[in-house]
């Protein structure tokens, strides 16, 4: 699936005829299985949707004990409120469990 397929679901940009405009904003990329996406504590502020493959979100303690929380399969938006504090440092780890493209953005161009 494409950007624009996965935008174009939103009825609110489809009335406005914006879609062309806000996809030219995102960046596409290809991450291998098991890349590091975000990691918990470092800075993160970008919104992702999955265009393809599947990503999951873990919190670890600080023994490295890692637990899962969430599962995300394409195409997806990838939940961002539990993905960063307002700091915009991640809450989680996101990593890819397989061959994956997605598309990003940086959250300043959303608010």
């Amino acid at each position: 699936m494409d950007l624009w397929t996965v935008l174009m679901q939103s009825p609110d940009l489809t009335k406005g005829g914006c879609v062309d405009g806000f996809a030219s904003e995102w960046s596409t990329s290809k991450v291998q299985a098991k890349a590091q996406i975000a990691r918990q504590e470092e800075d993160h502020a970008d919104e992702i949707i999955i265009l393809d493959g599947h990503l999951v979100s873990t919190i670890s303690d600080p023994d490295g004990k890692e637990v899962c929380v969430g599962l995300y399969a394409s195409p997806c938006v990838v939940t961002p409120n539990i993905a960063r504090t307002c700091a915009g440092r991640s809450l989680v780890s996101i990593t890819s469990t397989t061959e994956a493209e997605i598309v990003r953005i940086g959250s300043d161009h959303l608010t």
